[in-house]
């Protein structure tokens, strides 16, 4: 403490001491001017600025905003007594002694220049919940900036039925747009830039919620895939719609024309050449039909196919969007998405190398509306296809359901059940049908399915139903999820089959367990169809079709053989038949026979005997049956004798023959004139004769 107190006293007494050396007394000649110039060190002008007059002992010099002389951009750091100097020698409120006038010169050091600085300020214009964003952040101009402004992303800033579009340096829109993450340029002139939310009125809801109905199931580790196939853009009022192919989807086109696609797809075939026959087909089905129903699910999974590569080759598509469930979701909703025609995808199973091996239904829509789906996750699909899909009565149509076994996780037991319905016009042929599995044959006696066909035999002129149990699906397959299961058998054409335009249909479905809690629901059902045809002959006079003509027999051939029929519901009908009894036919009065049960072909109709008193038919006359597809649907087109023909009844003249001259009235005369004629000769070449003759006697 006694050694501070003595440092200070110290410290005092040298101040003390250095006051007085600064203070010098002005000579008795006084007194002086001081000059106070002020210096341009750019242009060297000087002026005086002020002037003190010393009469004291002792001068302090002023400060040079004391006398008014500073210049921008440098730094008055004293005085010297030369201009120019680059030291001061005079230092403000200093005291010297002056011995006479004194003039003054700022001395000038240069200060580095300042660079300018701006903000940005950001503006919710119309906000209304949220919080704008703020850029606390100055930015220079100039050679040295280490940092550049970036618009920000709009956080949590959110306008009620607006969607954000980006920032913009008007609030009205009209000057330039910046998204978020933009570099803004440096203003010119430096100034703030003032950044305003760019609103624009959000669209119609459009989001697809895809989830599970079930209360007992989620889509815990599923994912679920969204392919936006085609773009789509609606009217005004929401009545029509306009579809574009996607651009990630370009080689769908060529793919669908080398799938097999169901026959109400008209245009199959034809759609590399415009995809609008894509269009234009599906907007033909009717959802709500059971038919087209199931041509749309079969469709999917030709889809389905295409995007996941299953069997052709080509690279996997990338899904326009998808997620994966978590613990608890029983659904999720896909938002902000465009309009378009969906295909949704939910995967039921992945294996350990990451390749899908089973997947829930597949589903199309057209999100135009939020829409809500309800996803069968490990529900099971099949398809049915038929070898034929006209034919003769007595023709033999094979069919084929397929499906893959589904992903039993979660389950104790599992329902597998295939149900077909055959029209009355078909027969099945129960030892046809054929179960497999993999590699597996199941068959009733080894107790892995139970068939029940009822009526059993089959009744002519009812429908049959076949039921086909899977026994032992859950406990003998629960653990090959994706294996192949094919279902093969038969029905023959029997006659009882309904004519075009009726069809033979044949449909079946899939009775399944759709929950572990043991709920069963059907799959969307098939439905095919087998047409036959007829063809008929309208006998009348020529000229007179209202004249019918009874008593002509005609024969119908194929291939120059006549094909074979027996009798049908009344005299005037025959139902083909290979086996039967009846090869000719012949009109009654009405002057109709009907053929029918005859498949598409080439046909020709002779006629064995014409009526009494009329000419027989000198050449046979050709028929052709075939059945196009058309965009209303499948249409039958007859050709009878080169010309077409609406209905398949062909209509068949015949006429008197020409009328021999008779030996009354012209012809009588003819006789009786060269009858004389002869007779008048004669008698000449007679009497001519015996004159010769006489003469000759006369001579002897």
């Amino acid at each position: 403490m006694k050694k501070r107190f003595i440092s200070a006293i110290l410290a005092i007494a040298m101040i003390a001491v250095m006051i007085p050396m600064a203070a010098v007394s002005v000579s008795a000649d006084g007194p002086y001017k001081v000059t106070y110039y002020m210096f341009n060190p750019d242009t060297y002008d000087m002026y005086p600025a002020y002037t003190d007059t010393v009469d004291t002992d002792f001068y302090t010099v002023r400060d040079g905003g004391e006398v008014g002389v500073f210049y921008d951009g440098y730094q008055f750091v004293g005085w010297s007594d030369a201009p120019k100097a680059m030291d001061p020698q005079y230092w403000p409120y200093q005291q010297y002694n002056i011995t006479g006038d004194l003039d003054l010169y700022p001395v000038w050091k240069q200060m580095a220049p300042v660079q300018p600085m701006f903000g940005v300020v950001y503006n919710g214009n119309g906000f209304t919940g949220g919080t704008v964003p703020r850029d606390l952040l100055g930015y220079f101009v100039g050679p040295n900036e280490i940092m550049v402004p970036a618009a920000k992303d709009p956080g949590t800033m959110v306008r009620d039925g607006y969607i954000f579009k980006g920032w913009n340096t008007k609030a009205d829109g009209t000057g330039i747009t910046y998204q978020p993450g933009t570099v803004l340029p440096y203003p010119d002139p430096v100034q703030d830039i003032y950044l305003y939310a760019l609103w624009a009125p959000a669209p119609p809801d459009t989001g697809i919620t895809v989830g599970v109905c079930d209360p007992n199931m989620t889509i815990a580790g599923e994912t679920i895939s969204i392919y936006r196939l085609f773009d789509a853009t609606v009217n005004a009022d929401g009545t029509s719609y306009a579809y574009t192919l996607a651009t990630a989807f370009n080689d769908l086109p060529a793919y669908l024309d080398t799938a097999a696609l169901p026959s109400s797809f008209k245009h199959q075939g034809h759609y590399a050449e415009d995809i609008q026959n894509l269009v234009t087909d599906l907007g033909l089905l009717d959802p709500n039909n059971a038919r087209d129903s199931g041509d749309l699910y079969l469709f999917s999974q030709v889809l389905q196919n295409y995007v996941l590569d299953l069997p052709d080759g080509l690279s996997p598509k990338t899904p326009t969007d998808s997620y994966i469930g978590q613990s608890g979701d029983r659904n999720h909703k896909f938002t902000n998405i465009a309009v378009g025609y969906y295909l949704i995808l939910g995967a039921a199973v992945t294996s350990t190398g990451g390749s899908v091996v089973n997947y829930s239904a597949p589903m199309l829509l057209t999100n135009d509306a939020p829409v809500s789906v309800c996803m069968k996750i490990n529900a099971p699909v099949i398809h049915k296809t038929e070898d034929k899909m006209t034919a003769a009565i007595g023709d033999t149509v094979n069919y084929t359901v397929t499906g893959t076994v589904p992903n039993m996780k979660g389950y104790t037991d599992y329902t597998y059940i295939l149900h077909d319905t055959m029209s009355a016009g078909l027969t099945f042929d129960p030892n046809s049908l054929t179960v497999t599995i993999g590699d597996n044959t199941l068959t009733e006696t080894s107790g892995d399915i139970a068939v029940t066909v009822n009526p059993s035999p089959a009744a002519l002129g009812q429908p049959t139903a076949i039921k086909i149990d899977f026994l032992k699906f859950y406990t003998d397959y629960k653990d090959q999820v994706g294996a192949a299961i094919t279902v093969k058998y038969a029905a023959a054409l029997n006659e009882c089959a309904v004519v075009y335009p009726d069809a033979n249909k044949n449909k079946a479905y899939l009775e399944y367990t759709s929950s572990p809690t043991g709920e069963t629901a059907d799959t969307p059902p098939f439905e095919t169809v087998v047409y036959t045809f007829k063809l008929g002959i309208d006998k009348y006079i020529k000229g007179y079709p209202s004249e019918k003509l009874a008593d002509a027999t005609f024969s119908l051939l194929q291939n120059n053989t006549a094909l074979k029929f027996k009798q049908g519901a009344d005299a005037n009908t025959y139902i083909y038949d290979p086996d039967g009894p009846i090869t000719t036919f012949t009109t009654d009065t009405s002057g109709q026979i009907v053929f029918i049960g005859l498949d598409v072909g080439s046909y020709a109709v002779r006629e064995i005997k014409a009526p009494n008193g009329y000419n027989k038919l000198n050449a046979d006359i050709p028929a052709v049956i075939s059945l196009i597809d058309s965009e209303g649907g499948n249409s039958v087109s007859y050709w009878i004798n080169g010309a077409a023909n609406s209905t398949g009844i062909m209509g068949v003249e015949n006429g008197t023959g020409n009328l021999l001259p008779g030996t009354g009235g012209i012809g009588t005369a003819i006789l009786y004139t060269v009858g004389l004629f002869i007779l008048f000769g004669g008698g000449a070449l007679l009497i001519i004769k015996k004159r010769r003759n006489k003469s000759k006697l006369l001579q002897n």
